[in-house]
């Protein structure tokens, strides 16, 4: 069962209620909400971490082009460790703010599949510390760092983790748009 309400500017004023509903419902069964493209700013990640906080059905969160900002993906991470999956895509979130919270969550989830940060400008100091949540994320399979900015250094980074790292369970990975340059060998 899921909801989509894209594309529809339902803001963080439309979003309280919807989720009020939806944390009231006795027989909970929803396990997918699809809120892209619903002009999410900073204050819907806090109604949406209450949400997260107390259900335990939902699986799939899909809050990409919105402009949550670093502050509004900040405040949803810590409550995201029991989803299979992801999409902050293009929320406008930035590596160097989101880094320790995106790592953290990597670190202690086992659930989470796929994960989306495309469209986010993801600097190496960030992106270093998120490849080692990527890379204890045993549960990942998935990851999306298109067009992220990351550039030649940061797949070199990215992929020196990957090749190292004891347990590889990422099958599926995205890095294009990201102006790589030749590789060095």
């Amino acid at each position: 069962h899921g909801f989509a309400f894209r594309p529809n500017a339902i803001g963080a004023e439309g979003l309280r209620p919807l989720v009020a509903a939806l944390a009231r419902n006795p027989r909970p069964a929803l396990i997918s909400l699809n809120l892209c493209q619903t002009s999410l700013g900073p204050e819907a990640g806090r109604h949406l971490a209450t949400f997260l906080q107390h259900d335990r059905t939902l699986q799939n969160l899909d809050i990409s082009c919105n402009p949550l900002l670093s502050e509004g993906v900040c405040a949803l991470l810590a409550q995201c460790s029991r989803l299979r999956i992801l999409d902050i895509a293009d929320t406008g979130c930035r590596g160097e703010l989101v880094h320790p919270q995106l790592a953290s969550l990597l670190q202690r989830t086992s659930s989470l599949t796929r994960l989306s940060l495309a469209h986010n400008p993801i600097e190496i100091r960030p992106l270093r510390r998120i490849t080692r949540g990527v890379v204890a994320c045993e549960s990942l399979v998935s990851l999306s760092l298109e067009g992220t900015s990351m550039g030649t250094e940061g797949i070199t980074i990215l992929v020196d983790a990957l090749l190292a790292a004891p347990v590889q369970s990422l099958t599926e990975l995205n890095v294009s748009n990201n102006s790589l340059s030749s590789l060095e060998a």
